[in-house]
């Protein structure tokens, strides 16, 4: 058995706020033996900053394994040549660094994205003997909602060039969401993957929330929470049309810190429509969202795009049903083990859906989800990461 894992993960880091999945699973790595080496980037993807010097040393003395900080170029837009200048930085010196550390029967797990490191991870494997696990954490071209049809087109074609060439050479491969396979499928044909969505962390959540449905002194109906930037692939429109005429329901959106590219519509939307059943709070603690999310009825996801992120088992460790909008992985999870609502993408579905909810079935549904959240407990979701590398 290997004892070398270099992990890479150029947006999620000990450093970073939002998504633990790969720090936590470094962690549990060398709890059982390995020894790990985290690549990241020095870049802050969600708040579009650099990471200070005394913040990376804070970060390295924290962690019980090599955590190597890469130096990228900023940009201020997810969709830019600057980002995918970023990108390409990030990946010509991982590679330059794994090419002068990596050895015979190395394990390298690389995310999905961006999908400029995949290409240089492909290139290294044919001169080593090498195995790389493929986490298939989010799928480009398809995640991103690109109206001008030229963009659009000259994106499809850079992310094609860079997958079809290396996608299929990689070993094992892991998906967080069902209908990922198909992305794999379209790269790589015949491979097959195992499901291991993000899960929800233990220490975070466990024992620290007690929500309040039936309190006397509450003033809304319903508390609903949507934990997330405003970027393109969240649309809250049809919610907010819901709440314009039903003011006994309230909204929190947690997590946009005035960057989201939807974040002036939704204000201005607000504002001309006088919504004071809305409240938007801006970037904060992981902590402070254990406690907003212990206040809060009902988690929304309102993501055009088909995955199973991160605030799906946010709502799981909070113990909250969840409202899924669209047809998407997400919708299907929450139908499958009977945890909350789905309806389609428009404002007349979601508002017929939500004048039928009662308190009564808030609370069945709750029942539902402390039936089966610790199966989606990332201390579990580890031992078949664990087990899938080993195999």
């Amino acid at each position: 058995m290997a004892s070398r894992i270099f992990l890479i993960s150029q947006t999620e880091s000990i450093l970073t706020n939002r998504g633990k999945r790969h720090p936590d699973l470094a962690k549990y790595l060398v709890e059982n033996s390995y020894e790990v080496y985290y690549l990241s980037s020095n870049y802050y993807h969600a708040y579009k900053r650099h990471f200070l010097n005394a913040e990376i040393a804070v970060a390295n003395r924290k962690v019980p394994y090599t955590l190597e900080i890469i130096k990228v170029p900023a940009y201020k837009k997810n969709i830019s040549v600057a980002r995918l200048y970023s990108n390409l930085i990030f990946a010509f010196k991982t590679y330059s660094i794994l090419k002068k550390n990596i050895e015979d029967g190395d394990i390298v797990i690389v995310p999905s994205r961006p999908i400029e490191i995949l290409y240089f991870i492909a290139a290294l494997k044919k001169r080593t003997k090498l195995k790389v696990i493929l986490d298939i954490r989010d799928i480009w071209p398809d995640a991103f909602q690109i109206e001008k049809k030229l963009l659009k087109a000259v994106f499809n074609w850079y992310c094609d060039f860079f997958l079809r060439h290396s996608v299929k050479k990689f070993d094992i491969y892991v998906h967080i969401a069902p209908s990922f396979i198909n992305w794999l499928n379209r790269y790589s044909e015949k491979a097959t993957s195992s499901f291991v969505p993000l899960g929800w962390e233990t220490s975070r959540w466990e024992g620290k929330v007690t929500n309040n449905l039936h309190m006397p002194e509450r003033n809304y109906y319903l508390q609903l929470v949507c934990v997330a930037q405003l970027q393109f692939q969240i649309d809250v429109r049809p919610v907010l049309n819901f709440l314009k005429n039903n003011h006994t329901y309230h909204l929190t959106i947690i997590g946009e810190n005035g960057s989201g590219e939807r974040y002036n519509e939704v204000l201005d939307y607000i504002r001309q429509n006088d919504l004071r059943n809305v409240t938007i709070i801006g970037a904060v603690g992981r902590d402070e969202i254990v406690e907003y999310l212990g206040k809060a009825d009902i988690g929304l996801v309102p993501m055009i795009s088909s995955s199973l992120p991160n605030k799906v088992f946010d709502y799981l460790g909070a113990k909250l049903p969840i409202i899924v909008l669209g047809e998407n992985d997400s919708a299907d999870f929450v139908n499958k083990y009977s945890i909350g609502w789905s309806c389609k993408y428009d404002s007349d579905s979601f508002s017929t859906m939500m004048l039928t909810i009662s308190k009564e079935e808030v609370l069945e549904k709750r029942d539902s989800v402390l039936k089966i959240r610790m199966q989606f407990s990332r201390d579990n979701l580890h031992k078949e990461f664990f087990n899938i590398i080993t195999q």
